[in-house]
């Protein structure tokens, strides 16, 4: 009776490590079968893309011989233009929006880490330049690098004006909503030169979608980006002590905050009603976020979000 149930104890552990076996087989064939399906997608990719370039750097060719000059710099080509099919041919619905050409250079607009890494490899730029703060000062077109004006023709059409360093956004008064509007033709993303160490503003009720602060400015004021619309994420450089009161309050569209270590205080209100910002970026530590003179009076958003410390500005 004992021998039997020794032989049947056996067999038990013999059945148990082959299914152990045939389950860990399933389970490398799967990862491997990953790869390969990964592999593959990226060969893919980078073949799309060297077709892609070529036709964009014949089509930037064709356009200097024609203006006769040899500065590709002002070429851009874009989904919506009307030879934009006859240069990059049907586009597949993958990379629908995603191709154009600033600059004479071929952009493709993703965020996944492998594509942006055959994107380097073959010279070609990704929509994560777009947001470089190396970018001349000017506004561009939401998301892009192309430039609509510069910072002089800025300056030039009216509505800002930067005086010992101060930034001013000038702003007409609509009596009948009681609110302030900013009157300067701003429309995209705002890159503001390092010689402005101030920025008082306000943009209100702006198009402004983003805005690019150097290192050289030390307070944002009051009011200063109130109901700007700006979205995504917004960085503040760690030049930055104080943010006032309402700087970037009614801003809905941000989702999130970079805020360094050298901001020692949020005043009331700062980011009211920008209920969509949900992770914030601290560049110190937890000790050193407990010790910002933080007034979290209408600052909602600060005390639900989650705070990511020790951060790093790329």
């Amino acid at each position: 009776m004992k021998t039997n149930k020794k032989a049947i104890s056996l067999i038990v552990l013999v059945i148990t490590i082959i299914v152990l076996a045939i389950l860990a087989a399933t389970v490398i064939i799967s990862l491997s079968n990953t790869n390969i399906i990964e592999q593959a997608r990226v060969a893919a990719f980078k073949n799309d893309m060297a077709s892609y370039k070529e036709a964009a750097e014949l089509y930037v060719a064709s356009e200097m011989a024609r203006n006769q000059t040899g500065d590709s710099s002002g070429i851009n080509l874009e989904a919506d233009d009307t030879n934009y099919s006859s240069v990059f041919g049907e586009v597949p619905d993958k990379y629908a929006g995603k191709l154009s050409i600033v600059g004479g250079k071929l952009v493709f607009e993703t965020e996944v880490q492998s594509e942006i890494e055959v994107l380097e490899k073959m010279g070609i730029a990704s929509n994560i330049e777009a947001e470089d703060d190396t970018l001349a000062p000017g506004l561009y077109q939401t998301g892009t690098t192309i430039l609509l004006k510069t910072w002089d023709e800025l300056i030039a059409t009216g509505g800002l004006t930067v005086t010992n360093g101060v930034l001013y956004a000038e702003t007409t008064y609509v009596e009948e909503i009681g609110m302030e509007f900013c009157i300067a033709d701003i429309y995209g993303d705002l890159v503001i030169p390092s010689t402005v160490t101030r920025i008082v503003g306000p943009f209100a009720e702006g198009d402004l979608t983003n805005v690019i602060i150097p290192n050289s400015v030390t307070e944002i004021e009051s009011y200063t980006f109130y109901y700007s619309n700006l979205s995504g994420r917004l960085v503040i450089p760690n030049s930055v002590v104080s943010i006032r009161e309402f700087a970037f309050a009614g801003c809905y569209g941000l989702n999130s905050v970079v805020i360094p270590d050298s901001v020692t205080s949020i005043e009331m209100a700062a980011f009211q009603y920008c209920d969509g910002i949900t992770d914030v970026y601290y560049t110190g530590t937890a000790q050193e976020w407990s010790n910002i003179n933080i007034d979290y009076a209408d600052n909602d958003c600060l005390e639900n979000a989650t705070i990511h410390y020790e951060y790093v500005i790329e």
